[in-house]
């Protein structure tokens, strides 16, 4: 196959609350500034989508010089219950069957290396390339697949927020990867990860992995500076943290500078200041910390454990606290799944 063509990157959109597209956007500028080539972007998409969001990304598209294509999920049958936006990737083989190979992208991301590097990439007979997830994800996925039939080896377990799909192979070998994950998820209604964790359930041993450039996940959003970012292709911001909410500046310059970037000079004091005016809330919500007026005892216990969650955060740096507190997590999950295998998922 030539890969000197044009490069065809996914995105998953789901926007009920009309910000998501807005991430899209300032990774598409950021796709546009590093990568060599012709790029495609391909937006798949629900009915949550409103037509002048629509409208924004045609406009950054064209003055990106990217071609742009849209799929909606919603009209295929499977989306009822695959109402969520990570989880569109699985129709990529089904809805781009023009489509030999695609590279499928999450939205928490800084692009900050050339994308063809990634594209080029040959995968031989495997069906996908995919980067290592973290140590922590990994131990845990590596407790709970002993609930799967067939156990995940959490030494090749993938993250799937960035990945290199041969979508031939992919359909070649299964018709309707959809309808294989509602039967998977029906299956294991415990698995922690979706369609991460199915993924690597059908895919461990045949897929390609690449190196932690492509994908790779700091520990902690403020170890991002310019020696990391000159020696990455893409950063993955897949904890809690977020290009968009994180408190290192020079993350949120890039971010932000891009997705403004992608709005008309006369918008642009109005969407910065409509996403600041909704900072402290979209935060507070996140961390469990919004207090009512109607407050009652177990609100108020749920915010005092926010706040403490909250300065635990700053204590995970050291690592020998980190350490702890992941060994914590890996027992807490494995007693807690546990207790839902033994009395809950035997009685399906």
């Amino acid at each position: 196959m030539n890969y000197n063509n044009t490069i065809h990157i996914a995105f998953g959109l789901r926007d009920g609350e009309n910000i998501y597209y807005r991430y899209v956007l300032s990774v598409m500028s950021q796709i546009s500034l590093v990568t060599s080539g012709r790029v495609h972007i391909h937006i798949l998409h629900d009915d949550t989508l409103r037509s002048e969001s629509l409208g924004n990304i045609r406009h950054t598209a064209e003055i990106l010089n990217q071609d742009l294509s849209f799929y909606d999920i919603s009209t295929e049958k499977e989306y009822l219950d695959m109402q969520n936006g990570t989880l569109y990737r699985l129709f990529l083989p089904k809805v781009c069957s023009h489509l030999d190979r695609v590279i499928y992208l999450d939205a928490d991301i800084l692009v900050v290396g050339d994308l063809r590097r990634l594209w080029e990439v040959d995968l031989g007979e495997n069906l996908l390339g995919g980067v290592l997830d973290s140590e922590s994800t990994r131990d845990v996925v590596d407790v709970l697949s002993r609930y799967y039939h067939k156990k995940i080896n959490k030494t090749s377990y993938f993250n799937a927020g960035i990945l290199l799909m041969d979508l031939e192979k992919i359909r070649e070998e299964s018709a309707n990867l959809p309808q294989e994950y509602l039967t998977f998820i029906n299956e294991y209604p415990h698995a922690l990860l979706l369609d991460q964790d199915f993924l690597n359930y059908k895919y461990q041993g045949r897929y390609k992995k690449l190196s932690n450039i492509f994908n790779f996940i700091p520990h902690d959003s403020d170890s991002v500076d310019k020696d990391l970012i000159d020696n990455q292709v893409i950063i993955h911001f897949a904890g809690l943290y977020k290009p968009w909410n994180c408190r290192n500046p020079l993350v949120l310059r890039i971010f932000f500078q891009h997705m403004l970037s992608s709005f008309p000079e006369k918008t642009q004091a109005y969407e910065i200041s409509l996403y600041m005016s909704n900072i402290p809330y979209d935060y507070c919500k996140k961390t469990g910390l919004i207090l009512y007026n109607n407050m009652g005892n177990k609100s108020l216990i749920k915010s005092y454990i926010s706040s403490i969650k909250i300065l635990l955060k700053e204590v995970y740096k050291v690592d020998s606290f980190r350490r702890f507190c992941h060994g914590v997590t890996v027992m807490k999950m494995m007693y807690l799944y546990n207790i839902h295998y033994q009395y809950f998922s035997k009685s399906r």
